[in-house]
């Protein structure tokens, strides 16, 4: 059963405020989903021409047909974006719909300011209940889709809307071919993406799923156990955080196989 979808236009004088005239605003009330905004219209007359019945100013003003006019035009256009916003496929909220009337459309979102933004939201975290190495994890997942932007398609930036299956595919193979990293790590990058990616595609930015067309499998290791060589350079590597010796020494201590703790640190490089 499709939803009825009601919406409540009207237009009122503000008989609170008064300009330098002596004359009210008029202001656009749009009701939806129980949420209420008033939108200024930029059109004035004096209290005692306005009709609250009919919404209009009465034809005793002498500017009563111009400005009548030109709140018919406002109702149009607003019920055109509603219109717009409905068909769209997309979710909408009533501040949306007012942005759009005042001419506040968004700018398409871009995937390197999103990533960024996300950035700072873990940057926020660290340290708290994200660790350092994770967060440096996310920091060098950000360069990496900088220069990929670069090199593939020549560009500094890229539609956070136009990011598909394809558009991973191709991120997964310049991780593991320009790159040079191996498959394991190459797809915790690629979970960490997804990570970062889910809130636009929960909001329907990125409109369709992609993580759901293409699956980053890891593939299982032969592990091994560290030479007396690889343990003294382990011991004595000198490592850029407090959180980085911890783990280092959990590794140490749990006699890490060769081959994880080989993958471990190359994540750092």
């Amino acid at each position: 059963m499709l939803e009825l979808i009601q919406i409540h236009y009207s237009f009122l004088c503000r008989q609170s405020r008064v300009n330098k005239a002596g004359h009210t605003p008029i202001v656009l009330r749009i009701i939806y989903r129980q949420e209420r905004r008033d939108v200024y219209t930029g059109l004035y007359c004096p209290y005692q021409y306005w009709d609250n019945q009919s919404g209009k100013v009465i034809r005793k003003y002498e500017k009563a047909a111009l400005i009548n006019r030109n709140l018919e035009m406002i109702n149009y256009k607003a019920v055109q974006i509603f219109d717009q916003l409905r068909f769209s496929g997309n979710p909408f909220t009533i501040d949306d719909m007012v942005s759009q009337i005042k001419g506040q459309e968004q700018k398409p979102t871009g995937l390197i300011e999103y990533l960024q933004s996300r950035n700072e939201e873990m940057k926020e975290r660290k340290g708290i209940d994200i660790s350092a190495a994770t967060y440096e994890k996310y920091e060098r997942s950000l360069r990496f889709v900088i220069d990929f932007l670069q090199n593939e398609f020549n560009v500094k930036n890229y539609p956070l809307v136009k990011i598909d299956s394809r558009f991973l595919e191709r991120y997964f193979q310049y991780l593991r071919v320009s790159k040079s990293i191996g498959n394991n790590t190459a797809v915790k990058y690629m979970t960490s993406l997804k990570t970062i990616l889910m809130p636009a595609i929960k909001a329907s930015i990125i409109r369709n799923d992609p993580f759901k067309e293409i699956k980053f499998k890891s593939k299982a290791v032969q592990k091994g156990f560290l030479s007396s060589e690889e343990i003294d350079l382990l011991i004595k590597v000198e490592l850029p955080s407090l959180d980085l010796q911890r783990i280092r020494d959990q590794c140490m201590s749990s006699k890490q196989s060769v081959l994880s703790v080989r993958e471990y640190f190359q994540d750092l490089s």
